[in-house]
C-alpha cells in the first residue's frame, strides 16, 4: 500500500493499512460490511500478508523489515503488530499464524538490538521517503523512536528490560530526548509531547507505582554490574 505515484511501497504503509483493516474486519458486525466489502477487505488482508513475508529479511541472527533498503525498527515493529492482528480474525489460514509466531522473536531481537544500552537517544528512522510532493519538495519523516515502546511492550517486550528502563529514564530527566534530532527544530514538537505522556504512562502502568520510582531512581545493585561484566547485559 502506497500512493505510487510519489513513492514506492513499503512496510511501514503496508503494516498500518493492514492494521486498520484487520481491526475493522475482527469488529466487523459494528460496521454491517456486505458480503462484497468484507471479501474485499480479506483480499487486501491477504496481498498484505504476502507482500511482508516476501519482503521480509533474514540473518544467522535476526529477522526485520527494512525501509529505503535499510533494517528498519519501526518497519518490523509495525509489520508485527500488523501480523498480529491478522491472526486474531477468524477463519484467517493458519499458515499466516505460523509465520508469525516463527518470527516474532528474533524481529524482537532485532529492534532490541538497536536500542541503546546506555541512557542515550535512541537514533531516528527514516519512513517517509516521498518525491514529488507539494511545491516539488522532497518529503521526508523520521520516527520518534520511543512511541514504538507501547507496541513493543504489547508484543512481548519486557518493560523491566534495562534498555527500556533507560529510555523511560531518559525521557523522564531530560527533554532533549522528546525531539527528533533529524528536524531543524530546537523543541519537541506538540505530537511529540503527546506520544512521550503516552509512553511514560503505558510504562508507568505496566511496572507499578513502586517499581517505577525504585526503577528511574535506584542506582543498579552490584550483582548487576557483575552480571553486566561477565553476560554483556544485567
Amino acid at each position: 500500500y502506497q500512493l505510487c505515484k510519489n513513492c514506492n511501497s513499503n512496510a511501514i504503509t503496508t503494516s498500518l493499512a493492514m492494521n486498520s483493516l484487520a481491526l475493522a474486519l475482527q469488529h466487523k458486525t459494528l460496521f454491517s460490511f456486505s458480503t462484497d466489502e468484507e471479501r474485499t477487505i480479506f483480499g487486501a488482508l491477504t496481498g498484505g500478508y504476502h507482500y511482508l513475508s516476501a519482503t521480509l529479511t533474514s540473518t544467522k541472527k535476526y529477522i526485520f523489515w527494512k525501509f529505503l533498503e535499510k533494517p528498519n525498527s519501526t518497519a518490523t515493529t509495525w509489520a508485527l503488530v500488523a501480523l498480529r492482528e491478522l491472526c486474531k480474525i477468524d477463519s484467517i489460514d493458519s499458515n499466516i499464524s505460523k509465520f508469525y509466531n516463527e518470527t516474532r522473536q528474533k524481529c524482537l531481537d532485532f529492534i532490541l538490538s538497536s536500542i541503546p544500552s546506555e541512557q542515550a537517544t535512541w537514533k531516528d528512522e527514516q519512513i517517509v521517503c516521498e518525491a514529488g510532493a507539494k511545491y516539488n519538495k522532497q518529503k521526508n519523516y523520521y520516527s520518534f523512536m520511543p512511541a514504538l515502546l507501547p507496541q513493543l511492550f504489547s508484543l512481548g517486550v519486557s518493560p523491566f528490560n534495562y534498555k527500556i528502563v533507560n529510555q523511560i529514564r531518559r525521557l523522564t530527566t531530560t527533554q532533549d530526548g522528546w525531539k527528533i534530532n533529524m528536524y531543524d527544530q530546537d523543541k519537541p514538537c506538540t505530537f511529540t509531547f503527546a506520544m512521550t505522556i503516552s509512553t511514560i504512562a503505558t510504562w508507568h502502568s505496566l511496572v507499578g507505582n513502586t517499581l517505577a520510582v525504585q526503577l528511574l531512581t535506584n542506582k543498579a545493585p552490584k550483582i548487576n554490574k557483575i552480571a553486566k561484566f561477565l553476560l554483556g547485559f544485567p
